[in-house]
């Protein structure tokens, strides 16, 4: 008996776009995902740890199946839409109408809809989400990151661009200066959002908190690997080890070398004072 859903995307982000395809489920269903897209082959330019993605869609009631790429792009269209029902049994599958898959990405939806015709299963196909006369893309949103557009972006995603890491040992500078930061390395999956100054909000311990975030190699003290780091306003506490999360707002300044500590130290303060004005 056919009963459910098969939703499928690579669902990088979880971007307004693929929330649109998700809806299109019938319950119980079972979101068929890929780790990263299959663009990505070397350089991974993420819009959302794989975990995290895992997650938020088990958080929506979805059950989750990862396919490993290389072995789906080696089998056939028709072959794979053979195995999801064999099987999954479903009663529905749910795509975009962009979605591509088999070997040489010769599948479509035009396929699916056919197949599910003679299957008599119901498919169901999202079409392509425009915001202001653009279409909502993954690789759109990856683009306004790298150009430190944010809030663009975010307008786009289901929730703010977002990253997260272990609370590691900095060198103290910023506690020597009375601005004591949570520092962790840049997770080197996600997409490089543009180096500089940005407010942000913190997850720490469950609980969320503002705060004013830098990413970048630090010119002023120079440091081979991207960081980052982040004052938490109106917060005190040892987190060292705890992992945090942090969500991208708004864009405050570029990344600058300063000449001295103290120039540094109150460009920190006009940052921070920016922050909380974003943070209202």
């Amino acid at each position: 008996m056919r009963k459910g859903s098969v939703v499928l995307g690579t669902f990088d982000g979880l971007h307004k776009g693929h929330i649109a395809v998700l809806s299109l489920a019938e319950f119980p269903a079972t979101a068929i995902t890929f780790s990263w897209p299959p663009a990505m082959d070397e350089k991974r330019e993420l819009l959302m740890e794989p975990d995290e993605k895992i997650s938020r869609l088990r958080d929506m009631g979805f059950s989750v199946r990862v396919l490993d790429f290389n072995k789906v792009c080696a089998i056939s269209a028709l072959d794979f839409l053979e195995m999801l029902d064999n099987e999954y049994h479903p009663a529905v599958i749910c795509c975009g109408e962009n979605y591509r898959f088999g070997s040489g990405g010769r599948g479509d939806s035009a396929l699916i809809e056919r197949f599910c015709n003679e299957k008599g299963i119901k498919a169901r196909i999202s079409p392509l989400i425009e915001q202001d006369e653009i279409r909502i893309s993954s690789s759109f949103i990856r683009s306004l990151i790298k150009s430190g557009e944010v809030e663009k972006a975010n307008d786009m995603l289901s929730s703010p661009f977002s990253l997260s890491g272990e609370v590691i040992h900095g060198d103290s500078r910023g506690r020597t200066m009375g601005i004591p930061t949570v520092n962790f390395y840049y997770p080197d999956d996600l997409v490089a959002a543009r180096h500089g100054v940005y407010a942000a909000r913190i997850e720490v311990e469950g609980r969320e908190y503002p705060a004013v975030t830098y990413i970048g190699n630090r010119p002023t003290y120079h440091i081979d690997r991207c960081v980052c780091e982040t004052n938490i306003l109106d917060f005190s506490g040892d987190i060292y080890g705890e992992r945090v999360s942090i969500s991208l707002l708004s864009f405050i300044r570029e990344d600058k070398k300063f000449d001295s500590l103290d120039a540094l130290r109150e460009q920190i303060e006009l940052d921070i004072k920016k922050a909380k004005e974003k943070n209202t």
